[in-house]
């Protein structure tokens, strides 16, 4: 996300996190202005958000926290009075009409309609969430999409984890050192062990055959 990483280079840089949202949207990305400052008004909902209702100051912090500090922070007078603001502002600001409709009828009287509720301006805006570490909701902490164990793993090629290189060579695009005769036998010998790969070389030269035809 370009206006993210814009915000994240402004921060690295030494300015904090008001600064940066104040520079952000007043620099030109030759975008809707409307848009901009839509942008604008979810990064400062969202850091006014984690710093009153949460132990949280920035949106990197991924420590642990414990139960007790979160219920401090989210059931505070303060934290209410942000979160009863935001309501409204779901459906406005983050197009999230079904939020803002949850959090208007739970009245944000229990701690579970409370993180909903700055869950879903901070997953429209960071794609993160405030969530227990555990079952027992012990400790909460900052995590992403990918965070979670259940998450889905990327593919290696994308991780870097896939070994391209062998002695200083790119074997993606290595020839093969074996001679014709070689690779015939190393052939043979797989279908002598897997009779099935007979019947599917087979199939394929017939497959060929029809495409030389046509």
């Amino acid at each position: 996300m370009r206006w993210f990483r814009a915000y994240r280079q402004l921060r690295d840089a030494g300015t904090n996190n008001e600064m940066a949202v104040e520079a952000i949207s007043r620099k030109d990305y030759r975008d809707d202005k409307l848009t901009i400052a839509t942008r604008a008004e979810r990064h400062r909902i969202c850091l006014e958000l984690l710093k009153i209702c949460t132990p949280a100051k920035d949106i990197d912090d991924r420590a642990r926290y414990k139960a007790n500090d979160v219920k401090a922070h989210i059931d505070s007078p303060e934290s209410i009075s942000h979160l009863q603001d935001l309501a409204p502002k779901m459906a406005r600001v983050f197009d999230n009409t079904d939020a803002s409709r949850r959090a208007k009828k739970s009245g944000l009287k229990t701690d579970k309609a409370k993180l909903g509720l700055l869950n879903s301006a901070l997953y429209a805006t960071y794609g993160l969430k405030f969530k227990a570490t555990n079952k027992k909701r012990t400790q909460y902490h900052l995590v992403g999409s990918f965070d979670s164990e259940d998450a889905p793993k990327l593919p290696s090629y994308q991780t870097g984890e896939e070994v391209y290189w062998n002695n200083g060579e790119d074997v993606r695009y290595a020839y093969s050192k074996l001679t014709p005769d070689e690779l015939l036998l190393e052939e043979e010998s797989k279908t002598f062990l897997d009779p099935g790969l007979a019947n599917n070389t087979q199939i394929t030269e017939e497959t060929q055959d029809l495409f030389d035809i046509c």
